[in-house]
């Protein structure tokens, strides 16, 4: 009886995944809860109850298989896949998806193969350019190469990407866990996560690929191979440039010159690896105009962004953009500072100088979609802290507010959801206490972050 109850908890997590994937809608708010609710609840159970070294292989092997069951379906939460088609079909033709607005090719009616009106009428962002890194672009390309005049296929290629990096993901925790010493099956906590296996393999985003690039890049500067380092950061800048703020934590632990040469040797790479796609001054134009739009108009699920909003306005009584940009700069820029310059300069506490870098950027940050929380999770890790854990079992809360255009969301949602989150991070700390692993000072302390 001992050996089947976590077969059948693993069994029960993959049929709540199977229908997430397949039979529900992002707009089934009721349905979406629930089976989010009920595959949390197995995730938890997993790891409280059944994730120890004789559960380590069913474990193993059952978070592949939930990739695998999750990869056929087509993304259900998001549209981004069609604009990555979009982009795809114009590289495989020769043309360049940075040149031009896919309402332009509409409205001067191109004919481009694979390029129609019932492919524009789907994308999210027809007004936009393309926002998409080079990395990713080449991924678009190669799909659409592949199956040019056959949309899920094409996805199923890029899907596939996405899964080799989730692979290479679990791959670099289970070395890193090794190298610092600490339990192999705590891997489980990113591998089982549900938001996990529903964000990359089922709704198919790319921040696998920059995870799997920066986890990669700690194990290489962990052994000292810091040339190889340098040439990873810039294959994760080339599909996100978030990876950029943990620069400065690598002052302390490596020095000025030593930082600089792996800062600008990953520029180097990252601007030869673009050439290919981004090589005209109007390209570049074009990618901050839209990354403009999206940072100072697009706004979701935010919460000290939409506090300070909120207070300059009172107090100023103008809604001044400029001067709550400066301020959530200013405040990241204090964190940063004290992770940089005031905390533990070992290598091996570089991966939670990390977290606590990116929890910051999250809290300030405008928009902060389901997927973000994913670096973080795997950045938890490597500390004895699990609010992460806890932030992906909320965050779906905010898929309710998909239902609604993005300027009128449920103010009560996202109060809860940071509340509890937040709330979760006080308890930690002071109690030194998690639900997951047991008491925080009673186990390893090789990664806590402090101020030695």
């Amino acid at each position: 009886m001992k050996k089947v109850i976590p077969f059948a908890i693993n069994l029960a997590l993959l049929i709540t995944l199977v229908f997430l994937s397949y039979f529900t809608q992002k707009t089934e708010s009721a349905q979406l809860l629930l089976l989010f609710f009920f595959s949390f609840a197995a995730y938890i159970a997993i790891l409280k109850f059944y994730n120890d070294e004789k559960f380590y292989r069913l474990n193993f092997w059952s978070s592949i298989i939930l990739r695998l069951a999750v990869l056929f379906a087509l993304p259900f939460l998001t549209q981004d896949f069609y604009r990555f088609v979009w982009d795809g079909q114009l590289l495989r033709l020769g043309f360049d998806p940075f040149a031009h607005r896919p309402e332009s090719y509409m409205v001067a009616g191109v004919q481009i193969e694979g390029i129609d009106a019932s492919l524009y009428q789907k994308l999210a962002s027809q007004q936009l350019y393309s926002i998409y890194p080079p990395f990713c672009q080449s991924i678009f390309g190669i799909a659409c190469k592949i199956f040019p005049t056959d949309i899920y296929k094409a996805v199923l290629v890029m899907k596939g990407f996405v899964f080799l990096f989730e692979l290479g993901t679990i791959w670099m925790l289970s070395l890193l866990l090794k190298r610092f010493n600490l339990p192999k099956n705590r891997i489980f906590i990113y591998a089982l996560n549900p938001l996990c296996i529903i964000e990359f393999c089922g709704n198919l985003h790319f921040d696998a690929g920059m995870i799997f690039f920066t986890l990669l890049v700690i194990y290489l500067l962990v052994i000292n191979r810091t040339l190889l380092a340098s040439v990873f950061m810039a294959m994760a800048f080339c599909i996100k440039l978030l990876p950029a703020i943990f620069i400065p934590l690598l002052l302390k632990p490596f020095g000025f010159r030593k930082t600089f040469d792996i800062a600008f040797l990953g520029l180097v790479v990252a601007a030869i690896f673009s050439l290919p796609f981004v090589y005209k001054v109007e390209q570049i134009i074009h990618i901050f105009e839209s990354l403009e739009f999206f940072y100072n108009q697009l706004e979701f699920n935010a919460s000290f962004y939409y506090l300070i909003k909120y207070f300059i306005f009172k107090f100023a009584g103008i809604h001044h953009l400029l001067l709550v940009q400066k301020a959530i700069i200013g405040m990241f820029l204090l964190v940063l500072l004290y992770l940089t310059f005031f905390t533990s300069k070992q290598v091996i506490k570089l991966p939670v100088r990390m977290m606590w870098a990116l929890f910051a950027f999250l809290l300030l940050s405008p928009a902060v979609f389901p997927w973000y929380t994913i670096a973080l999770l795997a950045l938890g890790l490597f500390s004895n802290y699990r609010f992460p854990v806890i932030w992906t079992m909320l965050v779906p809360l905010s898929y309710l507010n998909y239902q609604t255009v993005l300027s009128s969301e449920n103010t009560w949602i996202i109060v809860l959801e940071y509340v509890l989150v937040l709330g979760f991070v006080v308890f930690e700390l002071i109690s030194k206490r998690n639900l997951i692993d047991g008491n925080i000072s009673s186990i390893e302390k090789t990664v806590e972050l402090t101020t030695r």
